[in-house]
């Protein structure tokens, strides 16, 4: 059977917009949030963090590893930020722009079990459910951006597990892929895996296939 041929994924569009606050309510809320970061601070227990915040011109109380933001910097970093960007993938050509008017599906989970679709019982997840739900999302052209559906690895992890994961979800899942690191050894094994799949750093940077994602730890 010969391969399907894949339509591009069109973003979702919505035809209403809905204002959540104000443009009042708006200022309040960053002039609060000027005031908490430069009056009340951020902990940050990384040294390397404190040290890099320092050299930006952060205010740095490393007895209590608290760092306070002046606004001036602040405000000149939200001036730096692109207001809008395009997320890309493995797949020539496949593009997702953010620039509000537009939107796709995000596949999300790492559930720790399954319901067995043969027998109804629901069971610890597999490395062949997370393959099976890889390619399944995969087809699904609707579903731009990717996480792990499941988690084979009941939540703990063995040595190498997130980089094999990496590796897997780059080649079985063509668009858009969201994840994290641990630390920063993990990270750089991230970029190693991102260079090999994407022709090095650059490239890496020019097609944006991955995104990085916060991942609460207890």
């Amino acid at each position: 059977m010969g391969q399907l041929e894949r339509q591009p994924l069109e973003p979702l569009r919505p035809d209403f917009s809905f204002a959540y606050h104000s443009s009042a309510e708006l200022d309040r809320l960053k002039q609060a949030t000027l005031d908490i970061l430069e009056n009340v601070g951020v902990r940050f227990p990384s040294d390397k963090a404190l040290r890099v915040l320092a050299e930006h011109g952060v205010l740095i109380d490393h007895e209590a590893r608290i760092a306070r933001f002046p606004s001036d910097i602040v405000l000149a970093a939200m001036d730096n930020a692109p207001r809008t960007f395009t997320l890309g993938g493995r797949r020539p050509g496949w593009k997702l722009p953010l620039d509000g008017t537009g939107c796709s599906l995000l596949a999300d989970g790492e559930a720790l079990q399954v319901l067995d679709a043969a027998s109804g019982i629901r069971r610890p997840a597999t490395g062949t459910d997370w393959e099976q739900s890889t390619d399944l999302l995969d087809a699904l052209e609707e579903v731009g951006v990717y996480w792990r559906m499941v988690n084979a690895d009941g939540g703990d992890p063995a040595p190498g597990a997130n980089v094999r994961a990496w590796a897997g979800a780059f080649s079985r899942f063509s668009r858009h892929v969201q994840d994290s690191a641990a630390d920063e050894a993990e990270a750089a094994w991230l970029l190693e895996v991102l260079g090999v799949v994407f022709g090095g750093r650059e490239e890496v940077r020019r097609r944006r296939p991955f995104s990085f994602r916060r991942k609460s730890r207890s």
